[in-house]
C-alpha cells in the first residue's frame, strides 16, 4: 500500500520541516507554501486517527 502524505504528522511535526526545509519552499507548480501547509493543520487529528486505524486493521490481518 503506498500513501501519499504523511499520515503521521503533528502540528510539530510540520513547523519542523517547514523549518528544516524553508529553502525548498520556492514558487513552483507543486509546491506548497508555508501559508498553504499550516492551513492543513486543521486536518491532523483525523489524519492521524485514520492511520490508527488503518494500522489496527492491518495488524488483524497478520
Amino acid at each position: 500500500m503506498g500513501l501519499q502524505f504523511h499520515f503521521e504528522a503533528t502540528a510539530a511535526s510540520v513547523a519542523g520541516m517547514i523549518e528544516h526545509g524553508r529553502d525548498e519552499l520556492i514558487a513552483d507548480t507543486y509546491i506548497q507554501r508555508e501559508v498553504e501547509i499550516r492551513a492543513g493543520n486543521g486536518h491532523i487529528a483525523i489524519n492521524n486517527q485514520l492511520m490508527y486505524t488503518l494500522l489496527d486493521r492491518m495488524e488483524k490481518l497478520i
